[in-house]
């Protein structure tokens, strides 16, 4: 029979806006800047992120008290966006190009951890986790006065599963 179950929940969400201008040579002259800070094509765009997890546990004991445990799911997503120009050159715009990437992780995990207390001297714990992580990337370059690509949209996508 199962005894002194405790559910828990706890989670978290974050956003962010990341705008940035970077003077990439750092000489007096703006020969290299690299910007995300939107207003104009020459300026990439603000990249927007979030992060979201949870985690579900559930603790508890059994066999009055000779086992204990704790049970339960951990999961988390990513998304994010980086569309950032770097220009080098004076003007700024000789040799312009443009970086649109954008990030989709996630990842989940069920977990299982008990304790036996075997005598008064002597405790057992084991336990077992398994986690299964998706990681994509996907990013286009170009130069936005001659039209070329050059790096083309790519996605990697990969699952991992651990023990």
């Amino acid at each position: 029979v199962l005894e002194d179950l405790a559910v828990k929940a706890l989670g978290s969400w974050q956003h962010q806006t990341t705008r940035l201008r970077f003077d990439v040579d750092g000489t007096s002259v703006p020969a290299a800047v690299l910007s995300t800070a939107g207003g104009s094509f020459l300026d990439g765009a603000p990249g927007p992120a979030e992060q979201t997890q949870g985690e579900l546990q559930l603790n508890g004991g059994a066999l009055d008290g000779r086992l204990v445990f704790v049970a339960g799911l951990f999961a988390q997503w990513e998304n994010a966006e980086d569309n950032r120009t770097t220009s080098v050159g004076p003007p700024l715009v000789s040799a312009s190009t443009t970086s649109n990437g954008s990030v989709d992780n996630w990842t989940w995990a069920p977990y299982l951890q008990a304790t036996a207390n075997v005598l008064d001297w002597l405790s057992l714990t084991g336990g077992v986790r398994y986690t299964e992580d998706h990681k994509e990337l996907t990013l286009t370059q170009t130069q936005p006065f001659t039209g070329a690509v050059l790096f083309p949209n790519t996605t990697g996508s990969k699952l991992v599963p651990k023990w």
